[in-house]
């Protein structure tokens, strides 16, 4: 009522035991930052008579899709981390956000992200993201928090590299620190270890590929035990050039 009376441009909601969003929102058209934190809502609607609203925050709440943010074009802040997604889709018009939070859903895709061109901050940890390919064309992604999903390979990422944003093998607990962040993942293209050597190494190991060609080893580790002087030296150098 009091932000209704002052037309205030910030309004805070967040842990009110909220399972719907008020219908008042309807008519506070000045509004431009909502804080929605916290609740126990389950369906995004009655924010669409807000077309000033730059900053939503719906995280930590119960929502199963993304819906009725069409109207929304202004949108620069997006937070749905914590809710029961499954996938990220209609968001074609809000194609001036600059940071998306999805993590700790149940995603599977990037695909209904592809458009956000003007996105720099994306954050998409505790998913179960595989392909990272359609973040190939954000190239003013500055900070993209991929930690603790099922990706296989890095490649897609490559004009983001060469612009030079950083890979890090870490997870990211400084806020607003640049990088892509992946630990956690099952990446294999470019090997771990690779990564671990910085990006250099990476635009290198990707260029060396490109230009040499590309071929998968699999690669057996043995030991070998016994007692000294028993030939276990010249048996390796047997295995590894065929000649004692």
């Amino acid at each position: 009522k009091k932000c209704q009376e002052e037309k205030k441009t910030t309004l805070d909601l967040s842990a009110c035991s909220l399972y719907s969003i008020p219908r008042d929102l309807l008519s506070m058209h000045w509004l431009t930052h909502v804080h929605l934190q916290n609740n126990s809502l389950r369906r995004i609607d009655n924010l669409d008579k807000l077309p000033d609203l730059e900053y939503l925050d719906l995280s930590d709440n119960e929502i199963t899709a993304v819906e009725n943010l069409d109207k929304l074009i202004k949108l620069k802040y997006l937070d749905l981390e914590k809710n029961r997604l499954s996938g990220i889709k209609n968001l074609e018009n809000n194609k001036n956000l600059e940071v998306l939070g999805f993590s700790t859903n149940n995603i599977e895709t990037l695909s209904g992200i592809s458009h956000l061109h003007d996105l720099k901050t994306l954050y998409a940890a505790r998913n179960k993201l595989k392909d990272v390919s359609p973040l190939t064309e954000l190239t003013k992604l500055k900070r993209v928090v991929l930690t603790d999903n099922l990706i296989t390979s890095i490649r897609p990422l490559l004009p983001q590299m060469n612009a030079g944003i950083s890979v890090e093998l870490k997870y990211a607990l400084k806020k607003d620190e640049p990088g892509i962040f992946v630990k956690g993942n099952q990446i294999s293209d470019p090997p771990l270890e690779v990564i671990a050597m910085g990006t250099s190494a990476i635009l290198d190991h990707f260029t060396k590929g490109h230009k040499h060609g590309e071929k998968k080893l699999e690669i057996l580790k043995l030991i070998l035990m016994g007692n000294s002087g028993v030939g276990k030296t010249n048996f390796s150098q047997f295995l590894r050039k065929q000649k004692l």
